[in-house]
């Protein structure tokens, strides 16, 4: 007896430590297979706070380069976190069903007192023992349990494949929405203060003009289309003016600082984007390179495992188990012996579920297909709809340029005049803040380009996610060699 219970304690130790190693070579497959091995490492750091992100020592005033500024707007944005611990959990959900690989091995040890009473006797006519013990190990295998871990386990690398999916295409919208407004908050901080020093010059002159026509010094009419000239620019300062803020919101949003800290790095963008030569070649792309026509892969891969679970119960079952046993009843003829069993089992009421389960999986298959074919026309909207506003910045930077001239003529032309001086004078100072708000106009349409440009490598799908770990360094190799895209257009 002693001796069978040392074999049931050392082959527990055993086959603990095959499975630990099992196990460990398992993990090492699955981090190559999904490459999570990073992510399942820092998930047990604690979750970001909001207010860590507001505080001076997590953003420093001065961003050193667009680098820095892309890896803070990809560390700070808690959406991609949250993938991250959603990555973690179906690892640990993976891990948790290896055991369920294996046959279950069960070691028990029943003791009992019976009382006897004076006239229970055996057959030979003897009483049966008071006291009794048996020992067991029993191994149980089902195939139903084997293929249902299996296939679960196939489950959870495959919803880890698709986290990762999300994620990336999270993270490279947070970058090309970054880079879009660095260009508009970069022009901003030059436009910005001289658009409020024209609006305050503007509303001098107003009040300049309204003293005129209240004490009717002048000629009521040319004053009052001054003042309605007046009226106009001050109107579009503040269009611009909000524009800019809401901009400098935006992206103070996305790194998750305060507006008033927001000191970025020196824009280093050389190359304006050009309108594509063929927008048929870019839709071929963009249907090739979207991350979320890559998910619908990896979710018609979920949908049929997820059948293929359902199905099992329509197959018979096949367990085996395997039972040594031990006891020190001496009544017994044999106290220790083996017991092996084989049984066959089918629930006979699942053949009634089975078209409904085929019905169900033909119908999630046709939704799936509906919802990719809505996606493949979402994406070729994007991309045209993207070309489209290229196009009409790239067709007003002539417009532009040719207004900003026409109010430099009309400027110089109004300085030389010398018709009605006191008129004359508030013509000059019109002019000259329309040619202002022209050359600042034209400013925004810039930044307002590279905004398209970026726009419109967003609806193609073109990764800014570096193969190699995610640095500084390697973000800015991408950006700086993203003209590279642009000459491939052509």
């Amino acid at each position: 007896m002693k001796n069978l219970l040392l074999v049931i304690l050392l082959g527990s130790v055993s086959c603990k430590h095959q499975f630990f190693d099992i196990k460990r070579k398992n993990n090492q497959l699955y981090d190559s297979y999904t490459g999570t091995t990073e992510t399942t490492n820092n998930v047990s750091q604690n979750p970001p706070v909001i207010n860590d992100f507001f505080s001076e020592e997590s953003f420093p005033k001065i961003q050193k380069s667009i680098g820095s500024l892309l890896k803070r707007a990809l560390d700070s944005n808690l959406e991609i976190q949250n993938q991250k611990y959603l990555m973690a959990l179906q690892k640990i959900q993976f891990d948790a069903l290896f055991y369920d690989l294996f046959p279950q091995v069960v070691a028990s040890y029943n003791s009992s007192i019976r009382s006897n009473l004076p006239w229970s006797t055996n057959s030979q006519g003897s009483q049966t023992e008071e006291y009794s013990s048996k020992a067991s190990i029993q191994i149980q295998w089902s195939v139903y349990d084997f293929s249902t871990a299996y296939l679960s386990r196939k489950q959870r690398a495959t919803q880890s494949l698709y986290q990762v999916e999300i994620k990336d295409r999270i993270a490279n919208q947070i970058i090309r929405s970054t880079l879009f407004l660095f260009h508009q908050v970069k022009a901003s901080e030059e436009i910005y203060p001289k658009i409020e020093e024209l609006i305050l010059s503007c509303k001098e002159e107003i009040g300049g003009i309204e003293d005129l026509l209240k004490y009717e010094l002048m000629d009521a009419l040319p004053l009052l289309n001054l003042l309605k000239n007046y009226q106009t620019l001050l109107e579009k300062c503040h269009d611009l003016k909000t524009g800019l803020e809401r901009d400098k919101l935006q992206l103070a949003s996305l790194l998750q600082v305060p507006p008033e800290r927001l000191l970025l790095p020196k824009d280093r963008a050389k190359h304006l984007p050009s309108l594509p030569s063929n927008p048929q070649n870019l839709v071929n792309r963009a249907l090739r390179q979207r991350r979320e026509l890559r998910e619908f892969n990896y979710e018609s891969i979920l949908l049929e495992l997820d059948h293929q679970i359902k199905k099992l119960p329509l197959y018979p079952n096949l367990e085996l188990s395997f039972s040594r046993n031990s006891s020190d009843n001496e009544d017994l003829l044999n106290r220790d012996w083996g017991e092996f069993t084989a049984s066959i089992s089918y629930d006979l009421l699942s053949l009634f579920s089975k078209n409904l389960g085929q019905k169900e999986f033909s119908n999630q298959k046709s939704q799936l297909k509906v919802g990719r074919l809505i996606t493949c026309l979402n994406i070729i909207e994007q991309v045209y709809l993207s070309i489209h506003d290229l196009w009409v910045n790239l067709r007003k930077k002539p417009i532009l340029e040719n207004k900003l001239s026409i109010q430099k003529r009309i400027y110089q032309y109004h300085q030389g005049s010398t018709k009605n001086p006191m008129l004359n004078r508030f013509s000059v100072k019109s002019s000259k803040f329309e040619y202002m708000l022209a050359s600042l106009e034209y400013k925004y349409l810039i930044a307002n380009l590279y905004r398209s440009g970026q726009s419109l490598l967003l609806a193609i799908g073109e990764d800014l996610l570096p193969n190699a770990p995610i640095t500084e360094k390697e973000l800015e190799k991408k950006v700086v060699a993203e003209h590279q895209i642009w000459e491939s257009f052509r």
